[in-house]
């Protein structure tokens, strides 16, 4: 997604016909507002439209899109803080109860215990 964003990013100012037409062949009533261009200027406008706006002067596909992609935001925000604030301690206190010992010795890297190919000791075969 980062490299989604970036490459957006720098092709967005070099390629209005692409990126933003309504600005070129719109009338005044249905054209949106010019956008800088900066590498990220257009984030600014884009967080900042309300929606009648958008739908407004973008038309409807571009109001739901940014509604879904607000939605999608959320959700991922509000599930990632419930997972750390769960799932991490949970972890670190059910996987490995020997885990400060052997951290000491510095033979486990803390983050190397949350990946899935870390072998548990405690369900080894010997």
């Amino acid at each position: 997604m980062v490299l989604i964003t970036l490459a957006f990013s720098a092709m967005r100012p070099r390629n209005n016909i692409v990126y933003a037409p309504k600005v070129k062949y719109a009338d005044e009533k249905h054209a949106p507002p010019r956008i800088g261009k900066g590498l990220f200027e257009w984030v600014k406008p884009v967080m900042r439209s309300k929606e009648p706006l958008i739908l407004e002067k973008t038309g409807m596909d571009a109001a739901i899109f940014l509604r879904f992609t607000r939605m999608l935001r959320n959700i991922f925000l509000a599930l990632s803080i419930i997972a750390i604030a769960v799932l991490l301690p949970a972890n670190v206190i059910g996987s490995n109860r020997s885990f400060i010992s052997s951290n000491l010795e510095g033979s486990q890297s803390f983050f190397v215990t949350m990946t899935p190919q870390y072998p548990d000791p405690s369900k080894s075969g010997s």
